[in-house]
């Protein structure tokens, strides 16, 4: 009785798996990325080191290797933060096996001014991993901006910056001396790359530590909440009268955007900031677009047709979407 019991129970829980199953296959829909609830947690030093170290290209990590293994502090935080088994005397040893020497010099030179100014130990790491990426990418030539804004991206160096600002401010000025003496072919580059972190500071700081909730075409933005059921393929004329910028949130494969709230130019700066591939932001024209595109944009571009529509992205935010959908 109560084998024939038993095998009941399991025939009906089959049954219930088996339909629940192929419920879910029959009823569930794509899941885009606006769909899910998203939380931007609060500054986190781990976090964004442990980003930073893997993020770095192979050349760029062993570089930076080496500068970690000569810096007693730069080893402390590493271990801390990044990784508890690295040890300075293994890795100079292998380092020196690997590094180019020339490249290995400049980037302790780097490293020593770095030094000398006493910044905050998160600020410290992240120069001198933005300093890898560009010595390593000398090795394919002259450094342009495209270069430098890429490392600085690589690193979060606008959101560490900013979030240290108060100690980093009077100081910034040699942080970028620093650089410009050690990588002295590219001063204009690394002077304009800097400026374009340091205008960008102000936006960054409003958004660190931000909430961000996305659920389908509802974006709440800290406080403020944003029902963004416009497409922007149907935005008109007199939706974007004396407007500049929308936030915009993608949803089942299209964007949209609040066409009652519009927003300025530093909340726009705000939400690239973020780098968030869910929402960016949509510019009532091309040439508003382009003005937040920062010096060296990736774009214009588009990667398809229904949906899809022309925008750029800002090399120091290279998730984040500018979206231009009208063509004034």
């Amino acid at each position: 009785m109560k084998s024939k019991f038993t095998r009941y129970v399991c025939f009906i829980l089959a049954i219930a798996i088996l339909f629940s199953v192929n419920v879910s296959a029959v009823t569930a829909k794509p899941e885009t990325v606006a769909e899910r609830y998203a939380t931007v947690e609060a500054y986190d030093v781990g976090k964004i080191a442990r980003n930073t170290y893997e993020n770095l290209s192979d050349e760029a990590r062993i570089l930076f290797d080496e500068v970690i293994s000569r810096d007693s502090e730069l080893t402390k935080f590493h271990h801390k933060y990044v990784d508890p088994t690295f040890y300075a005397e293994n890795n100079i040893a292998q380092q020196r096996n690997t590094a180019n020497t020339q490249a290995a010099d400049l980037l302790t030179l780097l490293a020593d001014k770095l030094a000398a100014l006493a910044l905050p130990e998160e600020v410290t790491y992240c120069l001198n991993a933005m300093g890898a990426g560009m010595v390593a990418a000398i090795a394919d030539g002259p450094l342009p901006l495209g270069d430098i804004l890429l490392a600085a991206a690589t690193v979060s160096a606008v959101v560490v910056i900013a979030t240290n600002w108060n100690e980093v401010s009077s100081k910034y000025n040699r942080i970028v001396s620093a650089f410009t003496s050690v990588f002295s072919d590219a001063t204009t580059a690394v002077t304009s790359a800097f400026n374009e972190i340091k205008a960008d500071v102000p936006a960054a700081k409003t958004g660190v530590g931000m909430s961000i909730l996305v659920n389908g075409k509802t974006v709440q933005l800290g406080a403020r909440k944003l029902n963004c059921l416009t497409s922007v393929e149907t935005l008109t004329d007199e939706d974007i009268k004396n407007k500049q910028y929308f936030v915009g949130v993608i949803w089942n494969n299209d964007v949209f955007v609040d066409v009652s709230q519009q927003i300025g130019r530093s909340e726009a700066m705000m939400i690239l900031t973020l780098n968030r591939g869910d929402i960016g932001v949509v510019a009532v024209n091309r040439n508003y677009a382009r003005g937040l595109a920062g010096g060296n944009p990736r774009g214009p571009e588009n990667h398809g047709n229904s949906g899809y529509y022309d925008h750029f992205h800002n090399s120091l935010y290279p998730n984040a979407h500018i979206w231009y959908p009208l063509k004034g």
